[in-house]
């Protein structure tokens, strides 16, 4: 059990005691959420607020200072925190809307390593160690404490003290600043990302109960101090509140769970949708775990955790554990022995849940979390298919690749994909989320493969398979799948078990401008809705001081999870005749597909239907409308010839009765 429990967003949290005056908690995040999702239903009492309204057109620098409130520069650097408008950052080496604050109107707290709104870019690599503190918080009437404000920041470099390295950082003393007890605030960060990954000027939630340290004191202080050993970017802040804790506020701060690799001999993070080919022999869900924080004001006693699987609507899986009890302010967590193997095509819940037997929690609804995992016929999804966020790895890569090219030519950014089984595959999808669509970005995807040993080594030059076609990044793509077929030369489709497939989208930049392939490269969707812990999603970019044959630098991450679908060629019906009987509907893919003058449709349905045909464009446009009538059980094909249908991305739905599926289709030209 851990003493002084933080929520950065919600957090893996492990406590690490050091010799010093400060007492040290180190965090991994995992869950997250927004500002709205972390607001107890229980309106506790606010009794010190700060919303930063601290504009003075009297002052000669527009802004005044509370006098409970002092800076620290201690190297004199006059990187200081100061007042800012509700007003955009921008800088060569950064664009920032206009942060988005509850009370956004009377301004933030900001501290700047560069200079912004005049383009000038001189600050390089001058470090930051720079602090505000406020002190004469008053919590003498008050029995506990919560500590809490919205934030947005972005860094450059590692999470640590080492060189090259940050810190984001929230201190509270109780006797006058003579010790000090910190907490992270860097929500498990790496690089240039920002807290739960929100979008630039949406705010995200830090939040710790600090009742043990603070309840009943009449001089607390707080410093937030930040040191960035580049001084690049900038951590902005508004409505700083103490208040006081529910009574029973039980919050879950991770969970998590593994998927049993049989073949590969390795654990996995868990996907989202496998192909029901990819499952079985074995594999399945284990090692679900999930840690707690006691966010309420009094001891919560007899906790139970468990977790319910679901197949549909039936229970496949249940298994609890206890814990005698937890102080506020603390955490713990708590680790499951069973497994399960899912076996079945459709849809799998995994639900986490923590309550109190003889207690009614004052927030439940954060006491729950549930997975969604999906078994398909033929698509490979490791992320997800809802976009929490949207990530440009040109805004990570946006420097020329050389000197003399000012641009950025065949970047990839994707997903690895562990194969168990023997499979064909057809073709990338890529739920692309923005860029600048003027001509100058044009994409297509790639797939790579790779082998173990390279991945534990660190030694990494994966073997080129195939790609698809290039399209110009469009307007109309933002905001939905989009699929190319690969180009297939009868061997490098028919994948073999055992092989890490490398599979994404490949992407040139060609704008001769940096800010703006930085701040209006292209862009996927990326989603929470696994977690992971593995080396799962896969970025390179040319570069001449590669040791390996392809010519890039290859870069494992395990902190994003890029929307990449690998689809596969479904040969269930043809190899088992049987295997969708009962089900209402079944659509395959289009053959051929690519196609120019004609293409066949297969369907299957499990009773007798109408059935409808409808053809969209990628605007949603509906450019074919076909009634097919009433058909019985069975197989059946509907023949597109002749519908006039111009070179591009189509979707077909097919309806039969209550039940439709959609699939994707491109015409090509002549």
């Amino acid at each position: 059990m851990n003493r002084l429990a933080i929520i950065a967003g919600i957090t893996l949290s492990m406590c690490y005691p050091v010799f010093s005056q400060v007492e040290t908690h180190n965090h991994a995040s995992i869950d997250t959420h927004n500002n709205a999702s972390l607001q107890p239903t229980g309106n506790p009492l606010v009794f010190f607020r700060e919303t930063f309204n601290w504009k003075n057109t009297a002052d000669p620098k527009g802004w005044t200072m509370p006098a409970n409130v002092y800076l620290e520069d201690p190297n004199d650097t006059g990187f200081n925190w100061h007042w800012w408008p509700n007003d955009s950052l921008i800088a060569i080496n950064l664009a920032e809307p206009p942060f988005q604050s509850t009370s956004k109107t009377d301004g933030h707290l900001c501290l700047f390593g560069s200079h912004y709104q005049d383009f000038v870019y001189d600050i390089d690599n001058i470090s930051i160690d720079n602090s505000i503190v406020f002190s004469g918080i008053d919590c003498s009437q008050h029995s506990s404490a919560i500590l809490q404000f919205e934030t947005n920041f972005m860094n450059t470099g590692y999470q640590g003290t080492m060189r090259g390295g940050w810190q984001c950082l929230v201190q509270v003393s109780q006797d006058n600043g003579y010790h000090w007890t910190e907490f992270n605030a860097g929500f498990s960060c790496q690089g240039s990302g920002r807290p739960n990954s929100v979008a630039p000027g949406q705010p995200a939630l830090f939040r710790i109960n600090i009742s043990e340290m603070v309840a009943g004191m009449s001089n607390v202080m707080v410093r937030i101090k930040w040191t960035s050993f580049s001084g690049w970017y900038f951590w902005i802040i508004d409505d700083l509140e103490f208040c006081e804790a529910l009574p029973n506020d039980l919050h879950i701060n991770y969970f998590d769970i593994q998927w049993d690799d049989k073949i590969l001999g390795i654990d996995q993070s868990f996907s989202y949708m496998m192909p029901l080919s990819q499952i079985g022999k074995g594999m399945g869900f284990e090692k679900l775990k999930s840690g707690i924080t006691n966010m309420g004001a009094t001891e919560a006693t007899n906790i139970v955790f468990d977790v319910t699987i679901k197949h549909e609507a039936d229970t496949v899986f249940y298994e609890a554990k206890t814990m005698q009890s937890l102080w506020p302010g603390y955490k713990d967590s708590l680790a499951l022995t069973g497994r399960y193997e899912p076996s079945e095509k459709g849809r799998y819940t995994v639900q986490y849940r923590w309550r109190q037997e003889e207690v009614e929690d004052n927030y439940p609804e954060d006491n729950l979390r549930v997975l969604e995992y999906v078994v398909s016929d033929s698509v490979y999804n490791r992320a997800g298919d809802r976009p929490d966020y949207k990530y440009s790895f040109n805004s990570y890569r946006s420097i020329g690749d050389d000197w003399a090219t000012p641009a950025n030519i065949n970047h990839f950014q994707g997903e690895s994909f562990p194969i168990y089984a023997d499979c064909e595959v057809d073709g990338i999808s890529a739920f692309i989320t923005g860029g600048l669509a003027d001509g100058l970005i044009d994409f297509g995807y790639e797939i790579w493969i790779s082998n173990y040993a390279e991945i534990t080594t660190g030694i990494w030059d994966p073997r080129f398979l195939m790609r698809t076609e290039r399209l110009y990044l469009d307007s109309a793509m933002f905001n939905t799948w989009v699929y190319l077929p690969f180009d297939k030369n009868g061997e490098d489709e028919f994948i073999k078990s055992g092989s890490p497939l490398w599979a994404g989208m490949v992407y040139s930049n060609w704008h001769p401008q940096q800010n703006v392939r930085r701040d209006k490269g292209l862009s996927i969707g990326g989603s929470f809705q696994t977690p992971q812990h593995h080396y799962r999603s896969v970025f390179a970019m040319p570069s001449l001081s590669s040791t390996g044959t392809t010519g890039r630098a290859w870069i494992l991450n395990s902190t994003r999870n890029n929307m990449i679908r690998l689809h596969f060629r479904n040969t269930a019906i043809s190899a088992n005749p049987d295997i969708y009987s009962g089900k209402g509907l079944v659509l395959t893919q289009n053959y051929p597909n690519p196609f120019t003058g004609q293409t066949v449709i297969n369907y299957q349905i499990g009773s007798e239907s109408p059935v409808r045909l409808e053809i969209t464009d990628i605007t949603g446009r509906k450019v074919l409308v076909r009634e097919e009538g009433s058909q019985p059980a069975g197989r059946h094909q509907i023949l597109i010839q002749g519908a006039g249908l111009a070179p591009g991305v189509y979707f077909y739905t097919v309806y039969a009765g209550a039940n439709r599926e959609t699939k994707q289709m491109m015409v090509t030209g002549l």
